[in-house]
């Protein structure tokens, strides 16, 4: 065995090859590797291996040249020192540079999100731009029908005045509805159709209706139950025709820095998933939880709420927010652990 724990740290240790024993002594090399990650300490315990394969062999093919007065085993270990500081400062670079990247990535996220949320304020303006076209069509309209009305007025005041008022009333009449119709499917567009039933309203229906007559198992659907729940304490509840891609987006944000399993800690209890993720940024690095996987992420919250979405959508006649659209995790959560399984030296072991 190369690596042990020796308190608080790991110490590298390796025997005396036999042919050795007579220059070297029976005293396996220790080396003490300090409090380092394991990690870290596995990669250097490798490559003392390697560097002390070498320095036996440079010893025993000099042996009986080194003169009386030089010591080497402590030749040796100074070598493997040497080596071990290196590889630390090394991996300590490699920690730094990897900070700069997370950090790079936080930036570079915050302005995808800034320039989406751009991007829809101008779809926004032109869906506005346009409402206003038609608006100001109708006003032409019916500036152009007044003055056409006020000068049939002005030649005929006489006996065609009857007859102008009865072509004329229905005329105005048509553009007040006509107004009045365009001013209600202005309003409507703008806020998504007829408000429909709130999200917890149909959180229920959805659940007993359709859920568990499925004959899904009963963790299955309390869980799914309870990420929309989640979705619905972030982003409000609302009526389900209201809300946009930027709730959605927002949310799948806000995850990928939550900790996973932290209502299991003392130290988050009764907490929301925005205040669990706030402090668990203000811990120390070596006291922080891990944040949810991309996996889970997509799986266990957003399968769930395209489901619910794409159901509810159907029932009340609206097309789901979620539909064709794509929900960016953000690149710097961790990804799914790869496992292989066991060979069959392994398991007859």
């Amino acid at each position: 065995m190369y690596l042990t724990r020796h308190g608080n740290g790991y110490r590298f240790q390796r025997r005396i090859p036999a042919e050795l024993v007579a220059i070297l002594g029976k005293s396996p090399i220790r080396l003490n590797l300090g409090r380092v990650p394991s990690r870290t300490a596995a990669a250097a315990s490798r490559l003392l291996v390697g560097h002390l394969d070498r320095l036996f062999l440079c010893v025993l093919k000099r042996g009986p040249e080194m003169q009386q007065h030089i010591d080497p085993r402590d030749a040796i270990i100074a070598e493997l020192q040497a080596r071990l500081a290196d590889l630390i400062e090394t991996s300590r670079e490699a920690a730094e540079r990897a900070d700069e990247l997370i950090e790079l990535q936080q930036r570079t996220h915050a302005a995808e999100l800034e320039e989406q949320k751009n991007r829809l304020r101008v779809e926004a303006l032109q869906r506005e731009n346009h409402i206003r076209v038609e608006i100001n069509e109708v006003y032409a309209s019916s500036i152009e029908t007044r003055a056409n009305v006020l000068a049939a007025l002005t030649l005929k005041r006489s006996a065609q005045k009857q007859v102008s008022e009865l072509v004329v009333a229905p005329s105005l009449d048509s553009l007040s509805q006509r107004l009045e119709s365009l001013s209600v499917a202005v309003e409507s567009v703008l806020e998504g159709g007829a408000p429909g039933p709130l999200m917890s309203e149909a959180l229920e229906w959805w659940h007993h209706e359709i859920r568990l007559p499925l004959g899904l198992s009963g963790s299955k659907t309390d869980t799914d139950y309870n990420r929309l729940k989640d979705f619905m304490a972030f982003a409000g509840d609302k009526p389900v025709n209201r809300y946009r891609f930027a709730d959605f987006q927002q949310f799948a944000s806000l995850l990928a820095v939550v900790p996973a399993n932290y209502v299991k800690y003392p130290a988050f209890k009764g907490m929301s998933q925005e205040e669990a993720a706030d402090y668990n940024e203000t811990l120390p690095p070596k006291e922080q939880l891990p944040c949810l996987a991309a996996g889970t992420i997509k799986d266990t919250y957003f399968s769930p709420i395209r489901m619910f979405f794409k159901d509810v959508g159907a029932q009340h006649g609206f097309r789901s927010p979620l539909f064709d659209v794509e929900i960016k995790i953000p690149k710097f959560v961790k990804g799914a652990i790869r496992r292989r399984p066991f060979k069959v030296e392994d398991l007859n072991k």
